[in-house]
């Protein structure tokens, strides 16, 4: 009896890592069709269980098949591969991993019509490795749990890529974290299409970026650009992003800068604050014909806490940015934690953007402003010296009558500047800056005298009308 247990044992020993191994891809059929069983271990079936995708590897997938865990070039094989999967649904139940390990170099192409689902994590470039992940088509993937990109450990030369275009779409069950060591990118561009059930991370101790471009749409719980020694940056020409809650620019402790760049498409925040420099470093750049809606926010912050410096830059006159409160230098409480927040107006020829506050607009002891209107056709008109009728040339934002109660009277000046304080408008001049500008009298509105042009009078007219007849004889 001893002796047929040792047999047993020893079978079953043999046994396991026959089956461990039965899932792997040898291309020793046609080298390239998912569907020939002889390019797989398992054969004369196609794998079922865990399946990896190894070296030198080029897959072609049109059909719908069912396994547990897939890894392209993942932890549990080497070198690099890349999985074409143009048609049919691919269902799993465990990690899709793409490029994980150091020296991998793992590809996921999913285009046309093809479907993945019921994965639970993605990971793409991980631990050291070069994973990119391209949808394309009217493709999608649905997965359970977290995308990962440049993710795991404390390896920061790993690479994960993430592109959506065309028609495609990606549905994840839980957050993104994008260059969380190493660095992450994702670009989603035409009518592609991301939806994260919960936040969104970009750069927390790694570089990471977020393209945007046409109309394709990021919808999200909540949006954070860099945290701990991360850098973190998204570039927006087109298309939507739509937080359930806050976003947040430069959110922590970050050693690199965090910068929202927005030149077209809309961002709508509808939850919370869109807060520019929490408790990193964050700029936000808006430009053209941006959109920024955070009415049904709890408005913006810029700059909250002492550690934390905001920038929000608006240039061109053709943006629209609103908020349900507006904050700069202070906490979501109204308090002041010294933070620097700064708002800088910069004019195209048609003047500034004003910034919409619905509610009510408070100052902290740090806050501060800088406005260049060199750019408008109308600055050569401007003058301090009062020779003309004193108009407004820029309203810069609208509704400041309502500031916060208890904060200290000094604080409700913008940057300091008291009621019909001079402030720098570029080209070496100068305008007068007011509280109780604009048709309801309260705006933050630059003033200043417009040189008169006198109208001609009637000897004015005769003798020009005179040297023009005296032209004419002299030319006869």
């Amino acid at each position: 009896m001893i002796r047929r247990s040792t047999l047993f044992a020893c079978g079953m020993l043999l046994l396991f890592p026959a089956v461990g191994f039965a899932q792997n891809w040898t291309g020793a059929g046609d080298g390239v069709t998912w569907e020939d069983p002889a390019n797989w271990a398992s054969n004369p079936a196609l794998p079922s269980g865990d399946t990896n995708i190894t070296d030198l590897a080029n897959v072609s997938l049109s059909s719908s098949q069912t396994i547990n865990e897939l890894d392209i070039v993942g932890d549990q094989s080497a070198g690099t591969a890349v999985l074409n999967h143009t048609a049919g649904t691919l269902s799993g139940g465990g990690w899709l991993k793409v490029g994980v390990d150091g020296g991998n170099n793992g590809t996921y192409n999913a285009s046309g019509t093809a479907v993945t689902t019921g994965y639970t994590q993605v990971h793409a470039g991980s631990r050291n490795g070069d994973g990119v992940i391209n949808l394309s088509g009217t493709s999608s993937l649905t997965h359970s749990q977290s995308v990962r990109l440049a993710d795991d450990g404390a390896n920061t030369l790993g690479t994960g890529t993430l592109n959506l275009s065309d028609s495609a779409t990606i549905n994840t069950g839980d957050d993104w974290a994008i260059g969380n060591v190493g660095t992450g990118v994702v670009n989603l561009s035409d009518n592609s299409v991301a939806n994260v059930a919960d936040r969104v991370n970009i750069g927390f101790n790694g570089t990471g970026t977020l393209n945007i471009d046409d109309n394709a749409a990021l919808n999200a719980n909540l949006l954070a650009l860099g945290n701990g020694t991360g850098t973190s940056t998204v570039n927006m020409t087109g298309g939507s992003v739509t937080t359930n809650q806050w976003i947040a620019i430069g959110q922590g402790g970050s050693a690199g800068p965090s910068s929202y760049n927005q030149s077209g498409g809309v961002v709508d925040v509808n939850g919370d604050w869109l807060t520019i420099g929490e408790n990193g470093t964050g700029t936000y750049n808006v430009s053209s014909n941006s959109v920024v809606d955070a009415t049904d926010a709890n408005g913006i912050l810029v700059g909250r806490e002492g550690s934390s410096t905001g920038l929000l830059e608006v240039t061109g006159s053709n943006a629209a940015i609103s908020g349900g409160e507006l904050r700069i230098g202070l906490r979501s409480q109204g308090t002041d934690t010294g933070a620097n927040g700064e708002i800088s107006w910069i004019a195209d020829a048609n003047g500034v953007t004003t910034i919409v506050s619905q509610d009510s607009t408070s100052f902290g002891m740090n806050a501060d402003l800088t406005v260049d209107l060199t750019a408008d056709t109308a600055f050569s008109t401007w003058t301090t010296t009062p020779t003309g009728a004193l108009v407004d040339i820029a309203v810069l934002i609208d509704n400041v009558n309502n500031v916060s109660a208890g904060i200290a009277a000094s604080t409700q000046m913008f940057a300091g500047q008291a009621e019909g304080s001079l402030v720098d408008i570029g080209g070496g001049q100068q305008a007068f800056l007011t509280y109780n500008g604009g048709a309801d009298g309260n705006d933050i509105v630059l003033q200043a005298y417009i040189n008169a042009i006198p109208e001609p009078t009637s000897a004015t007219i005769l003798a020009l009308a005179g040297m023009g007849m005296m032209c004419r004889r002299r030319r006869n």
